[in-house]
């Protein structure tokens, strides 16, 4: 492989992980956050604290 592929396939984790921390934070009353309150987290701003965690940690993974 070389030095040319190993850097198109960074590139592309790099776009991965950042159109998943927009998507994320975009669809933040979507199906993840329907999800943890269907499985019994009572409180919506609970919720939310592992969505937005989540985006920030791919945020996070796509920067570095």
């Amino acid at each position: 492989m070389s030095l040319a592929d190993r850097d198109l396939l960074r590139y592309g984790l790099v776009l991965v992980w950042l159109l998943t921390a927009i998507c994320n934070a975009w669809e933040l009353d979507g199906q993840s956050y329907a999800l943890l309150l269907a499985g019994g987290i009572a409180d919506p701003l609970l919720a939310n604290v592992p969505v937005w965690s989540g985006a920030a940690l791919d945020l996070t993974l796509g920067v570095l």
